[in-house]
């Protein structure tokens, strides 16, 4: 039970993880001061990596007794100057920029989900919706591209002149369903795509054929 709970160190190695945190978080705020501004906002992929490889080589030496500072503070010296490096080449190649960190993708184009890019990159239509909404957007007509950064953000440019479109406010909040206003268009329920009479109610976008009126708002 006492190894389990003290473990197999002396009672001075609890002094010594003190001093050794203390050290390494020093070390971890200077490393990410040098990174720049960035890797305390939204990250990239290869800023989360280098995160990541950071919190893995100074996770260790707090509780090794047997490992030394001084090889953790050259692996993060190696780490940051090599993020350093691949950020200045990034600048300066739009070519490397887009091999490293990847391209934004178009997920909404003129109020229709674009379903092949979103099932590329892995976001379902309610996580669009929700990003959509928090932006103030209750129907997709009011879009008119939605963007999906490669760092993982997005990016709303909203229509100047709203379109009828597919509602997107949850179907159980009936006070804000009901500041919208019901159209005689009809539009998919799955894309957004607008949708005739003469299609047979099916969307030439995804082939679906539900539907429901597509609304604007008051």
């Amino acid at each position: 039970l006492q190894r389990m709970l003290v473990g197999d160190v002396p009672a001075e190695f609890y002094l010594e993880i003190v001093i050794r945190f203390v050290t390494v978080f020093c070390l971890l705020i200077i490393a990410m001061r040098i990174s720049g501004k960035r890797m305390s906002a939204q990250l990239n992929r290869y800023e989360l990596a280098t995160l990541v490889l950071l919190a893995g080589v100074v996770g260790a030496i707090i509780l090794s007794p047997e490992r030394g500072i001084v090889p953790v503070v050259f692996i993060v010296f190696v780490v940051v100057s090599l993020n350093k490096i691949i950020t200045s080449i990034s600048t300066r190649n739009r070519s490397f920029e887009k091999l490293t960190q990847g391209n934004a993708d178009t997920l909404v184009i003129d109020g229709v989900l674009q379903l092949k890019t979103m099932v590329r990159i892995a976001v379902n239509s309610e996580k669009i919706f929700s990003v959509l909404r928090n932006a103030g957007i209750y129907q997709l007509g009011e879009v008119k591209r939605l963007y999906m950064e490669a760092e993982g953000g997005f990016s709303l440019i909203k229509n100047e002149m709203p379109q009828p479109g597919l509602p997107i406010v949850p179907n159980w909040d009936h006070d804000l369903i009901g500041t919208l206003t019901m159209t005689e268009k009809r539009v998919c329920t799955h894309c957004g795509t607008l949708v005739s009479t003469d299609q047979s109610m099916q969307s030439i976008a995804c082939l679906h054929n539900k539907v429901v009126a597509a609304v604007l708002n008051e």
